[in-house]
């Protein structure tokens, strides 16, 4: 009896050690009307990659006026100083640029655009965002 249930035990401890390498946090703040929301991926207690990263609610000025910006499942990974980077344009017109806090409970950064879009002509600015677990 004793073995099953040290068996038992060491079977529970493994799962749960799996769980504690390889977790995934959700994010998501509204700043301004400026809505963010992604997962991070974690390794060891250290954040590693940024998932699934969508945004909306963003208005950028542009030859056509106000024009919004907005896109979804973005992924990128985090350095070591917790920065990243998210792209959605291959051609680097449009940046969402982050970094998370020390403790990893909250991120801040900035969509920046500099570049020529298709309908609406070039569009130039800088917003911020802010997230929270």
């Amino acid at each position: 009896m004793k073995r099953v249930l040290l068996a038992g035990i060491g079977c529970v401890c493994l799962a749960l050690a799996g769980v504690a390498h390889g977790a995934t946090h959700h994010y998501e703040g509204n700043t301004d009307g400026h809505i963010v929301a992604f997962d991070a991926k974690t390794r060891h207690g250290e954040i590693v990659k940024v998932v699934q990263f969508a945004y909306a609610g963003f208005s950028m000025p542009c030859d056509a006026g106000m024009v919004p910006f907005s896109g979804s499942y973005f992924k990128a990974k985090v350095n070591d100083k917790r920065r990243f980077k998210v792209k959605p344009y291959q051609d680097n017109r449009a940046v969402l640029a982050g970094k998370f806090s020390k403790s990893g409970l909250t991120a801040t950064g900035t969509l920046i655009t500099d570049g020529s879009f298709p309908g609406v002509g070039h569009c130039e600015g800088e917003q911020a965002w802010a997230v929270a677990r």
